[in-house]
């Protein structure tokens, strides 16, 4: 119960517009509706499990720096462009210059491993500020009426904004990025246009095809192989479990078989789905 608590970070249904401004996602199915209200009732949940706070704030500085490390070592931006931005930030009035001051103002060109010690260094300001706010606000946090550990006015969250903006401007906009977000949408966009063929079928021959498929249904049903067994059998028992009795349940089957679809495709890595996609398309067939 705590790990199903600890990673849900958005707790709204799709179509939920009454927490909208709160979660800016769906976190989860109307399928899995009632596991959730479990989970929260067991841990005496309000709303965010705790812990989804540190995470979120671990997320923000880990993430960030390693974007940024990611893209010196790609050779995407250089530590020289790095830290001479850097210094619009050590001029700014509202600026901690101790976060990094060690790191500003050389007189010679910044390298590799000055970036690897200046993010050890300004990492260990952005954690303790992180913990010393969690401990100021713990009470707000277990009422799930704080926003974030690491979104206040404090010198630490100016930083780490500006390290975010920075990723934004030099490195999400560079060819290497942008190719991988296009190739990325792509694929997925084309996967889920692929299985359209199933869900297209209407719910009594899809249930048909899933026990004696006729012969004429050859692209459905091949494409239904797929889908792993273990996908399979949880559409079946939720479709056994009636979980939506005052809804067409020609409709609840369409639903989940969709949600079938999206599971699949959702819980494949990088590679899978580009080698998936290639298959489709007919680009590369083994």
């Amino acid at each position: 119960m705590p790990q199903l608590g600890s990673f849900m970070k958005y707790l709204r249904l799709p179509g939920d517009e009454s927490l909208k401004s709160k979660y800016k996602k769906a976190g989860y199915f109307h399928s899995e509706n009632s596991i959730m209200e479990e989970v929260k009732s067991k841990l005496g949940l309000i709303g965010r499990h705790p812990i989804l706070y540190i995470m979120e704030a671990a997320d923000d500085i880990s993430y960030c720096m390693s974007d940024i490390e990611d893209g010196i070592e790609k050779k995407i931006i250089t530590p020289d462009l790095f830290f001479k931005t850097m210094i619009r930030y050590y001029n700014n009035d509202n600026a901690d210059k101790n976060l990094i001051k060690p790191y500003i103002n050389k007189n010679n060109e910044y390298n590799d491993y000055d970036f690897f010690e200046f993010k050890i260094y300004t990492s260990v300001g952005l954690i303790n500020k992180a913990i010393q706010n969690y401990l100021d606000n713990e009470i707000l946090i277990l009422e799930d009426t704080f926003k974030s550990i690491m979104e206040d006015q404090s010198n630490e969250a100016i930083l780490l904004k500006y390290l975010k903006d920075f990723s934004k401007d030099y490195l999400f906009v560079a060819p290497e990025a942008e190719n991988m977000e296009i190739a990325g949408f792509n694929i997925i966009s084309g996967l889920l246009d692929d299985f359209k063929y199933i869900l297209e079928l209407d719910s009594k021959t899809f249930q048909l095809i899933l026990v004696d498929p006729p012969k004429e249904l050859n692209i459905e049903q091949r494409l239904l192989h797929k889908l792993p067994l273990k996908y399979i059998e949880v559409y079946k028992s939720h479709l056994q479990k009636n979980m939506f009795p005052d809804l067409d349940q020609n409709f609840v089957e369409w639903y989940l078989r969709a949600h079938l679809i999206v599971d699949y495709i959702s819980g494949m890595t990088d590679t899978y789905s580009l080698q998936i996609h290639k298959l489709f398309k007919g680009i590369d067939v083994k």
